[in-house]
């Protein structure tokens, strides 16, 4: 990498294997973990955490807020095919998989379609980090998750497995300064959790694996690297959390919340600057959680909502998989606490 190209990146990781890691751009939440395997270089400076957290406190009165965001104005997308999962990438796009197998990346100001590409059949699930999608895809006989960069929507790599442990792609999430993916697999009559050090855009070791004695799980939030939210798309199921000492050790499944009531079923997850954990909850619209898993908070809408994005902001962006669209609330506020 020459100094002129190094510009436009902020940051290299690079690892004792020979690999490295290009950081595009610096999110707004990150982590920097100390070691000995990796050197850490900066093209650019790292943000002022102090500057973002003034910016944008995290809103502690939630009656306040979600009473501006549900009085924002609605802006909804054009009709996009069945809408799973949404994230928002480093280029600041929001972005979906339709049910047309085409990947969209939308303005996150007016969700103006801005690009949009074929991806694989049967391509469902998505999740994003480092200027890569990961997109879940396949049926019963095939599953494959893979991987695609954001600048062209060009095929990376795919990863896949024995159908014991590697089924149905849905979330995944990232641990350890972006160096570990789990990813959550759907089997026939229960989930698995896989744990992938990852070391380059091509190149993936699985490290562990945790078979789940539930079935259809489907969303994941990182709360930090040792611990994680997950939840199953059952009606009247519970919402999970993923707990361990360190990624190599046992993770432990337990109950973070009590069984959703009997038609409503848990489906993508986000959580807000406070911390609090934002469901999408099928048949009933969106049930916010506070850190002990109590319900503080109801957000009544679309009862076919699939998948949720709350930027540091408190824009919020909604998939709606029944009614064929993206929702965006903008409320432009400015916290005091």
């Amino acid at each position: 990498m020459t100094q002129n190209q190094s510009t436009s990146y902020a940051a290299l990781n690079s690892y004792s294997n020979g690999s490295c890691q290009v950081f595009f751009q610096f999110p707004t939440s990150f982590d920097v973990v100390d070691s000995p395997n990796s050197t850490l270089y900066l093209f650019q400076s790292l943000p002022n955490r102090t500057i973002i957290n003034n910016t944008f406190p995290c809103c502690s009165n939630l009656t306040w807020l979600l009473s501006k965001v549900k009085t924002a104005t609605k802006q909804p997308t054009q009709v996009i095919s069945q809408p799973t999962f949404l994230v928002i990438d480093d280029n600041n796009y929001i972005v979906t998989v339709s049910q047309n197998d085409t990947l969209i990346q939308m303005n996150p100001k007016n969700l103006t379609i801005m690009h949009t590409a074929t991806v694989k059949s049967q391509s469902r699930s998505l999740s994003y980090v480092n200027g890569l999608y990961y997109v879940g895809s396949g049926n019963s006989t095939s599953y494959a998750l893979d991987v695609y960069y954001t600048k062209n929507v060009s095929l990376v790599t795919d990863l896949s497995g024995p159908s014991s442990y590697f089924g149905a792609p849905k979330q995944a999430v990232f641990l350890y300064n972006n160096t570990v993916m789990v990813l959550v697999t759907q089997l026939p009559s229960n989930s698995s959790v896989l744990f992938y050090q990852i070391n380059s855009s091509i190149n993936y070791t699985l490290i562990n694996k945790l078979v789940l004695n539930i079935s259809v799980a489907y969303g994941l939030s990182r709360i930090d690297d040792y611990s994680i939210y997950l939840t199953t798309s059952n009606s009247n199921s519970y919402i999970y959390k993923l707990s361990t000492t360190g990624i190599l050790q046992e993770w432990t499944l337990t109950q973070f919340a009590g069984r959703t009531t009997a038609g409503n079923t848990p489906a993508g997850t986000a959580i807000d600057s406070c911390n609090r954990l934002w469901v999408i909850m099928k048949g009933a619209g969106v049930w916010i959680y506070d850190q002990t898993g109590i319900l503080i908070g109801t957000w009544s809408g679309s009862t076919t909502l699939s998948d949720i994005v709350v930027t540091i902001g408190y824009n919020v962006y909604l998939a709606d998989n029944g009614n064929n669209k993206i929702w965006s609330y903008q409320p432009n506020i400015q916290c005091t606490s």
